[in-house]
């Protein structure tokens, strides 16, 4: 069964060194990228309400990548892990 990609489920086929520490240099950035990556919708989605919705509308949508913002928050703090 496949999983759905994550950084906890990555693994590098071919490594120059072998270390864990270069995996993870590859692995870690993957995790933020996953976890900002619905954002990236959004943020072009708010740019275009800036112009043509109502205020309303855009609060919504920025509320939306607020709440996104706290899973990129948590894969930036795992880089120390």
């Amino acid at each position: 069964m496949r999983r759905p990609l994550s950084a906890d489920n990555a693994e590098m086929q071919i490594q120059s060194l072998g270390g864990v520490d270069e995996s993870w240099l590859y692995i870690s950035p993957l995790g933020i990228e996953l976890a900002g990556a619905p954002l990236v919708g959004l943020v072009h989605q708010c740019a275009g309400l800036s112009d043509t919705e109502t205020d309303t509308d855009l609060t919504n949508c920025l509320g939306a990548i607020a709440n996104g913002l706290p899973a990129v928050h948590r894969a930036i703090a795992r880089t120390y892990e």
